[in-house]
């Protein structure tokens, strides 16, 4: 199973200061970035952030990269994607990964140099690049949630804001170190509990 399970909610509930832009409802799943997950994923688009200074790729571009046998790698050694700052490209794969048929490839630049902007400006492009595919659903690892040291709800309030007029379903792909965290403030998570001592 992905996720918490399909997860209907106004977009407004994690984002209450952009409530008047959301007049609509928003399908949004969370899952780990692992193999077992991403041959699993419902959705013909992945889109998938990468550092211009990590390679081979991680998250994942490298569950893909590993999938086809290293091919993202070599393509990142080629002048027209090398992951920096505003980079975009779409990658068909040479054969499809369960119901998966492309990447959307965006440069993140480098870690180092990663600010909120850059993964604003990184979610911007992803949500740009859906509609004209004539999509209203992706898998999108959230950029920067891997790296950044901003809450999870931060990021997933940006991703809201600036998807929420192009896509209907979404599953987010997180660290599975992180899986819980973010699961856990979607709207329709199970309330956590306090560890108490036995």
């Amino acid at each position: 199973m992905i996720g918490v399970g399909s997860i209907f909610f106004s977009a407004s509930t994690l984002a209450p200061a952009y409530a008047s832009a959301y007049n609509r409802r928003v399908k949004i799943h969370a899952a780990p970035i692992e193999l077992r997950t991403i041959d699993r994923l419902p959705h013909r688009v992945v889109a998938a952030p990468v550092f211009e200074d990590e390679r081979p790729p991680r998250g994942a571009a490298g569950i893909y990269d590993w999938r086809l046998c290293g091919r993202l790698s070599r393509l990142l050694q080629r002048p027209q994607f090398t992951g920096t700052a505003g980079d975009r490209l779409l990658f068909i794969l040479p054969r499809p990964t369960g119901e998966t048929e492309a990447l959307i490839l965006v440069g993140l630049g480098t870690r180092a140099r990663l600010a909120s902007e850059g993964i604003v400006r990184a979610m911007r492009s992803i949500a740009e690049a859906i509609p004209p595919l004539g999509l209203r659903d992706v898998g999108v690892e959230l950029p920067g949630l891997r790296v950044s040291t901003l809450p999870p709800r931060e990021i997933l309030n940006w991703w809201l804001r600036e998807a929420h007029a192009a896509i209907d379903d979404v599953t987010l792909l997180v660290p599975p170190n992180d899986y819980k965290a973010v699961s856990a403030i979607l709207p329709g998570a199970p309330p956590q509990q306090s560890a108490r001592a036995h």
